[in-house]
């Protein structure tokens, strides 16, 4: 479902051959090239955020693949070591719950990934997740990024 061109939002059930898919069919692919670690910084930059999680430890190595240079935002970036994938990323410590921690992610971002769903935490998790999806909204807003994918739980 496309809520504008800057938001998209994607079932629970998209996969990441989905995810690819759609891409490259909105030619959002950059091609690999002979110079792709000069040309790397010219390239758009992807924030994805969950990493931790099924779908984005999936995403990170596709978008990989495809040439983006890629961001991670984690809470804890520990939680990324041993993943085959973690010396091609950028990693940036942020936490949804705090605003003020958004704003280095986001910096140079061309469009993000919202992947972070706080499902485990207790009773109020969906009041958490509001709070958590709009606080990425607002600091996604002022960085003058221009898409968000966000997967719907």
């Amino acid at each position: 479902m496309i809520l504008s061109r800057r938001f998209v939002m994607l079932s629970s059930f998209s996969s990441v051959d989905w995810i690819s898919t759609w891409l490259k069919a909105n030619q959002m692919v950059v091609q690999p090239t002979p110079n792709m670690a000069m040309e790397n910084m010219n390239r758009p930059l992807i924030l994805v955020t969950g990493v931790t999680g099924y779908i984005g430890g999936r995403l990170v190595p596709r978008l990989l693949e495809m040439g983006y240079r890629v961001r991670c935002m984690v809470r804890d970036p520990v939680r990324l070591q041993g993943r085959p994938w973690q010396r091609s990323v950028e990693v940036v410590a942020g936490d949804m719950l705090q605003p003020d921690s958004l704003a280095p992610a986001m910096q140079g971002v061309s469009a993000a990934y919202y992947l972070v769903h706080s499902l485990a935490g207790g009773s109020d998790f969906h009041q958490r997740d509001l709070t958590a999806a709009r606080h990425f909204s607002a600091a996604a807003r002022a960085a003058g990024i221009e898409r968000i994918i966000f997967l719907g739980g």
